[in-house]
């Protein structure tokens, strides 16, 4: 059996940060000396003398290279707050060198471990925390403890924040307010979280009232217990704040269930409210109670790219509050959501994860008080409400692909107008393109297409065949522009001899009136 050595390891300067004290008996390696002490019990690193080199070894380590069992001087835990590093936690002291000091300690491996308290990160410009993809920073898993990083312009301009490639376990597990967040920045430009691995915290990352560039981008956010995480990734603007540059995107987030009051205000996998022209792009959200939410005057918004798995209430909710009146042509134009070339599939009503019964979930993309929006190219199936759901006016719904959606309802209000795609009331909807189908065995989406509401509607050049009942269902039996059943075939003259061709005093037919269909 070959031999092996088990010895902590690190370079000079960190093992003169830690400067820990040694087991007897237990030796300690620089790895860019090459030279190493020998641990008495009670002396510190800088007590100790270096251990005798002798040649003869350098043949011997060469043929026979060391197995470290840990790999920091400071041993598996740093605490911020220890001497050597200072941190103080008051939510007054700027903490950031401090922070970084042991994040520095602890490169090679470890945990930063931050007693309860409010850490705060706001000195220099840029503020830059950088870890490894083996430092730790733990919360002790108390829900009274403070952010690990807390960034606020409370007193002057905060530019260029960075926090990257760290871990962050256990901050407030259990808790619902946006501060309460292991990531919280206040009213700053400039904030960069790239990276990163938040597991069992309350909230990951909060950035609110962001004062230009925020950026979330290719973290890592989970939560095995229902009861911890309420919401992975939150950003929000301030009412009537200006226009700033938001991008969260390639981040990974499952588990935020926990909604406390059941009224949906919280459980979200990455929820942004007021950011204009904010884009949500390639990422990953399963099993949390919504995958993406878009709310609060978001407009311009653009979700795309994203794969929304497993969420109980829906993959994708968009409430940006547009109503038809808002949506005009001039200079107050307010501009729709984009929802485009997302996959969202297998979203299931499940109370477990915090999602209330009913036919309003497990719903792939829902889109509510969102005028002027666009959903174009998502592919939506297997959910256990509705393939895509609409209630707002003026809502173009584009070259999707929706199929066998409905899969968790044997009675529900909506029986017999099931489809892969339902819209009720509002009018001025566009549905063109579609491929709308169910090849399960049993059939459970019955319909295509559910529409009511009887406004000038466009529904063109669309597939809704192989469904478990029909096409398309609703009072109106719309499909394709022209009445479902009725004996006149769509004219094959040009409109405007059609138009040529009536009287002049007549009037359109009534039925193809109420239908909004303009021939």
């Amino acid at each position: 059996m070959a031999d092996v050595i088990k010895f902590r390891h690190g370079t000079s300067a960190q093992w003169a940060a830690a400067d820990p004290v040694l087991q007897a008996g237990e030796p300690g390696f620089e790895t860019n000396t090459g030279r190493h002490k020998i641990g008495d019990g009670s002396s510190v690193w800088r007590d100790l003398p270096y251990f005798h080199y002798e040649p003869a070894l350098d043949d011997w380590y060469a043929a026979h290279p060391p197995t470290y069992v840990t790999e920091t001087p400071g041993g598996l835990v740093v605490n911020v707050q220890d001497a050597a590093y200072g941190a103080k936690g008051d939510g007054e002291t700027d903490d950031t060198a401090a922070i970084q000091k042991a994040l520095d300690a602890t490169a090679g491996g470890g945990v930063c471990y931050f007693p309860p308290g409010t850490y705060l990160v706001r000195s220099g410009n840029p503020s830059i925390l950088v870890g490894s993809s083996k430092v730790t920073f733990h919360g002790g898993g108390s829900p009274n403890i403070g952010s690990a990083v807390y960034a606020s312009n409370s007193s002057s301009a905060q530019r260029n924040i960075w926090v990257r490639g760290c871990r962050f376990e256990a901050f407030m597990p259990g808790q619902t307010a946006p501060a309460y967040a292991a990531v919280y920045v206040w009213t700053s430009d400039g904030v960069h979280v790239e990276d990163n691995e938040f597991v069992g915290c309350g909230r990951a990352v909060t950035i609110d009232q962001p004062d230009g560039v925020a950026r979330v981008v290719g973290n890592r956010v989970t939560s095995s217990d229902p009861e911890l995480m309420a919401t992975g990734i939150f950003i929000r603007r301030a009412n009537g704040a200006s226009q700033s540059e938001v991008l969260v995107s390639g981040n990974y987030v499952s588990g935020a269930r926990l909604d406390p009051g059941g009224v949906g205000a919280e459980g979200h996998g990455i929820a942004v409210f007021r950011c204009q022209d904010v884009q949500v792009t390639s990422d990953h959200l399963q099993g949390n109670r919504r995958g993406i939410l878009v709310s609060n005057q978001c407009f311009g918004a653009i979700v795309q790219g994203n794969t929304c798995v497993d969420n109980s209430d829906a993959g994708i909710r968009c409430e940006p509050e547009i109503s038809a009146t808002d949506v005009t042509v001039g200079t107050d134009l307010q501009r729709g959501i984009t929802v485009i070339g997302n996959v969202c599939r297998n979203n299931a009503n499940d109370p477990s994860i915090g999602a209330p019964g009913g036919a309003n979930s497990g719903i792939g993309i829902a889109m509510s008080y969102a005028a002027g929006s666009t959903v174009s190219g998502n592919t939506v199936h297997h959910n256990t409400g509705d393939g895509i759901f609409c209630d707002s006016d003026r809502v173009a719904i584009i070259g999707d692909i929706v199929y066998s959606n409905f899969t968790g309802y044997t009675s529900d209000p909506t029986t017999g107008r099931r489809g892969g795609i339902r819209i009720i009331v509002g009018s001025g909807r566009t549905v063109i393109g579609i491929q709308c189908f169910d090849n399960q065995s049993p059939k459970t989406q019955h319909y295509g297409l559910s529409m009511s509401g009887t406004a000038a509607h466009l529904v063109h050049g669309n597939n809704f065949a192989g469904n478990a009942t029909g096409e398309v269902f609703g009072a109106d039996k719309i499909q394709d522009g022209f009445l479902r059943g009725h004996p006149r075939r769509p004219p094959t003259q040009p409109r405007h001899r059609q138009r040529a061709q009536r009287h002049p005093g007549a009037q359109q037919p009534g039925h193809l009136r109420q239908l909004g269909l303009v021939l």
